[in-house]
């Protein structure tokens, strides 16, 4: 019964997939394509600045100052670390609500209506329990979570050991330690 579901799930995917692909013309295709382009450039922008602004901040011409406030370089780290945090987090509703607009007016939703009922029967098959469903979505969430924190402190920890291995070489140090 398992392996039935699953077949008419995969002929239905084909199926919806050579239909969208036939009924695309160049135009359509480029648009999404400069779409997603768009979406990885946001991600990628957004990233960079954060990244220049720690830099700026902690090692630049700013970071003189920056270094003589009376705070810790642990304060120092996690307010940068929460700044960017919370702009990293800020962007997904924004790219979320983008594809949502993206495909307000195509059959996307109706994909999802169709496939909903299969899988809350593949759970009532596994006997899976709402609860456990709803840990894996918190564990989900927090394993997002923190692994944004670790990327931005892996980025940080690049420029940091870039500044304090390589002398006049800084920023070729700190892409070599990426």
């Amino acid at each position: 019964d398992v392996f039935l579901w699953k077949r008419k799930a995969w002929f239905y995917m084909q199926e919806k997939l050579l239909a969208e692909i036939k009924g695309l013309n160049i135009v359509e295709g480029l648009f999404i394509a400069v779409y997603l382009l768009i979406l990885f450039g946001t991600a990628m922008l957004a990233l960079f600045l954060l990244v220049k602004r720690f830099y700026s901040n902690m090692f630049g011409d700013e970071g003189y100052l920056t270094h003589t406030l009376p705070v810790t370089g642990t304060q120092l780290l996690n307010s940068k670390l929460i700044c960017s945090f919370t702009w990293m987090i800020l962007l997904v509703p924004i790219w979320i609500g983008s594809i949502l607009i993206l495909f307000a007016g195509t059959d996307a939703f109706s994909d999802i209506s169709f496939y909903a009922p299969m899988v809350l029967e593949e759970v009532q098959i596994l006997n899976i329990s709402s609860f456990s469903v709803g840990i894996i979505l918190v564990e989900l969430i927090l394993m997002f979570l923190f692994g944004l924190i670790g990327a931005i402190l892996s980025y940080y920890l690049c420029i940091t050991l870039g500044q304090h291995f390589l002398g006049e070489h800084r920023l070729a140090g700190a892409i070599l330690f990426y």
